[in-house]
């Protein structure tokens, strides 16, 4: 990349149209910039002459029309792949001196964008800094990315042959790239260039030996990889004209024998995989949506795996996955999931992980609390509850009940009851979640208060908001089938007799048909008398005629 020009203190003009726009992590750099140069400008503009640099540094800053009706749409829905793309683009195409910042912001939002850490790290002016981009890169994907590995070793060998890096800090990073792609499929994109780099023989076979290892029986053809029979050729070649002190092993008949074991036993490995392989389409990350399909491939790929593979290759096909499908929560959850056994500490820095994609994921966040509360960090869980039902998701039915029974566990009763009574007013009136969370606060009171007459009295106000609500007949039967006064097998006669009169109540067929059901099991399990059973079978076979004559 080229120096940056000066911004002058015209720039600070560009300030109030940015703090019209909203975006403040563009405005805090460009209020910085433009105060960090206003002395020096200060000084430099002694005359008239320097008018046409104050128009283009202006001009540069304040970006084109264009560029500001981006950094509008991104102000708007910073969440929004498609103009973070068209803002990068316009501040690509007009040179903006703020490109590199848009590219922090973008990345900040969007981790896995292998392409866009490539251009970051490119776009800066120093060696360092970009080797810097670079690793916040390999650290944000986890080393998972081959294709960010492959634009990583392009780059340093590219440096390496310019003199701008050592040979030693070169190939310190083609190790670790071949290292951290071993187990992918993809990882000829490294290998090769790795090979474009190597020319002392030992390392030659170093690096061909490992590409050998990886290269795919199947498929290679139309993924643009050498086959493992291309490779072992050009292993064999390598080796025949490589000295002698070039082999751990005693010659090269020895070393290619324990060569042609190894790729064996990657053959065989790659047969088992291959089937699953084969589903992945879209191994790197987009923000267009994944098809189902895809989304069961590496589903089941995974379940293979568990059940299969050793725990770092399970681990690395993992981190594979949350490249790809980084924007399901599901994934995240299950490795976190899978990590939890093992370490508390892992799993829940998988789910921050997650977190800093999916800013208030409820998923996440919900097995982060569950997670924290069984490692012992009590304090830790309740400040995530209290974050997803105040902040991140208020109202969510998930979230109101998952905090209300954590705080039962910790023995907090009139937390509970805050909880729902608190959760109440931000649901609607009528609405099945309000009615769910009502029969929750039921069956607290009459389970953990031992209070029936509280329960009875929040059910009964349920089912006047929301008579449609079965879960909330369904939670009044099971109060009053726990009542063991003689009045109790009355109140069940009139609960079902109200629930099941369409003149006042009338429920969806299939929740009539429920309930009848439930009747039916009680009156038979715990009903008084054969007659009051009998009368129930009539009063049900008298129902169904007349759901047949409705149909």
């Amino acid at each position: 990349a080229g120096p940056r020009r000066a911004v002058s203190v015209t720039a600070l003009l560009t300030v109030i149209h940015w703090k019209a726009l909203g975006h403040q992590s563009l405005l805090a750099v460009a209020a910085t910039r433009a105060t960090k140069t206003m002395s020096e400008q200060a000084a430099m503009d002694t005359s008239d002459a320097a008018a046409p640099e104050e128009d283009n540094a202006r001009a540069q800053v304040d970006g084109t029309p264009a560029f500001r009706r981006c950094l509008e749409a991104v102000r708007l829905n910073d969440t929004c792949f498609a103009s973070w793309s068209l803002l990068v683009a316009e501040a690509e195409r007009s040179q903006n001196p703020l490109l590199g910042d848009v590219y922090e912001r973008l990345l900040a939002a969007f981790p896995p964008l292998y392409g866009y850490w490539a251009k970051a790290a490119r776009h800066a002016d120093k060696v360092e800094d970009s080797l810097a981009i670079f690793e916040r890169g390999i650290e944000a994907t986890k080393s998972a990315s081959v294709d960010l590995w492959a634009k990583y070793a392009q780059y340093v060998v590219e440096q390496a042959k310019e003199g701008a890096l050592s040979p030693q800090q070169c190939r310190t990073i083609l190790d670790r790239a071949q290292e951290a792609c071993k187990y992918d499929p993809r990882s000829p994109l490294v290998a090769d260039i790795v090979a474009s780099y190597e020319t002392d023989p030992a390392r030659q076979l170093s690096t061909a030996r490992s590409a050998l290892k990886s290269a795919r029986a199947t498929d290679a053809a139309e993924c643009g990889f050498a086959s493992r029979d291309e490779a072992l050729e050009k292993l064999t070649a390598i080796a025949e004209g490589a000295p002698k002190t070039s082999f751990k092993e005693a010659d090269a008949d020895e070393f290619l024998c324990a060569v042609a074991e190894e790729s064996n036993d990657a053959a065989k490995a790659d047969r088992m995989r291959s089937p699953y392989e084969r589903r992945i389409r879209r191994p790197y990350f987009h923000a267009k949506p994944l098809d189902e399909d895809q989304l069961r491939a590496w589903r089941a790929y995974l379940d293979w795996e568990e059940d299969n593979g050793d725990q770092e290759r399970t681990r690395h096909l993992y981190e594979r996955c949350l490249v790809a499908c980084c924007s399901y929560p599901e994934f995240w959850c299950r490795y976190a999931s899978y990590l939890s056994p093992s370490s508390s500490d892992e799993a829940v820095a998988v789910l921050d992980r997650g977190l800093s994609f999916l800013k208030h994921a409820p998923d996440l966040l919900l097995l982060k609390a569950a997670l924290l509360e069984a490692a012992g960090d009590v304090d830790g869980a309740r400040l995530v509850h209290e974050s997803l039902t105040e902040h991140s998701a208020p109202g969510l039915l998930e979230a109101v009940l998952a905090h209300a029974r954590f705080e039962r566990r910790c023995g907090s009763r009139e937390d509970v009851l805050a909880i729902y009574n608190g959760a109440l007013p931000r649901l609607d009136a009528g609405s099945d979640a309000r009615g769910l969370v009502q029969a929750a606060l039921a069956r607290f009171q009459l389970t953990v208060l031992r209070d029936a007459n509280a329960a009875r009295v929040t059910l009964e106000n349920a089912i006047r908001e929301a008579p449609q609500c079965r879960d909330l007949w369904v939670a009044y039967y099971a109060l009053e089938a726990a009542a063991d006064d003689a009045a109790a097998p009355k109140r069940v006669s009139a609960l079902f007799a109200a629930a099941l009169d369409d003149s006042t109540v009338n429920l969806p067929m299939a929740d009539q048909k429920a309930l009848w059901a439930l009747y039916l099991q009680h009156v038979e399990d715990m009903g008084p008398e054969i007659g009051h059973l009998l009368e129930v079978r009539e009063a049900y076979a008298a129902w169904l005629r007349k759901t047949r004559q409705l149909a």
